[in-house]
């Protein structure tokens, strides 16, 4: 009787394990349409395009990364970057809603449209709070490239993982601090040749 009982746990446990794979499966595949859908659909240039690969990649080291005192010295900083990370994401996802919700309720945009082409005057209220978390993100992103530089210089470290990764949030940094500097430094042309020419 306990035998049957456990041949059929066994089974379950085969059946959930296939399920599981299956939605694994699912989820990366909507993903992967998603990222393709906003690449089209929002227009996204330059360093953002950059960006997704580059983070894809950096989460992709990390997953292969073994656990090991490197990783144990690591993972708190990690963890607390990724909880900043998503904040901030929240924030910004919080400012371009309002800026697309304006823009629409004033006419100036379609109801189907992701994100906002072009810069008014006003928006700048929403991104002079949003710039110092950003900044503040971006310097966090230095700070573990320089902590993990640190930990490969090591001679007790042996993963190859660790300098990646330095690399990996240095390339980060480079790319998004400097082009939050040039788009804040185009609003600011903009806003300066609109009060020019009213």
């Amino acid at each position: 009787k306990e035998t049957g009982v456990i041949n059929d746990l066994q089974v379950q446990i085969k059946e959930r394990q296939n399920v599981f794979f299956d939605m694994e499966c699912i989820m990366k595949h909507d993903y992967d349409l998603r990222c393709i859908d906003l690449l089209f659909l929002t227009r996204i240039k330059g360093w953002w395009v950059s960006h997704h690969y580059v983070s894809t990649f950096l989460s992709g080291v990390m997953l292969t990364w073994p656990e090991g005192p490197m990783y144990q010295m690591f993972r708190s900083q990690f963890l607390a970057f990724s909880i900043y990370q998503s904040c901030v994401q929240f924030l910004q996802y919080y400012y371009q809603s309002g800026c697309l919700y304006r823009l629409r309720a004033l006419g100036e945009r379609n109801q189907l449209d992701l994100t906002v082409e072009g810069f008014q005057s006003w928006m700048w209220r929403g991104l002079t709070f949003l710039l110092p978390f950003l900044f503040f993100g971006h310097f966090w992103q230095l700070y573990n490239a320089a902590s993990l530089f640190k930990l490969s210089a090591r001679d007790d470290c042996k993963e190859w993982q660790v300098f990646m990764l330095a690399l990996t949030f240095l390339i980060l940094f480079l790319g998004n601090f400097l082009t939050t500097l040039k788009v804040v430094h185009q609003k600011l042309q903009t806003n300066r040749e609109k009060v020019k020419n009213n």
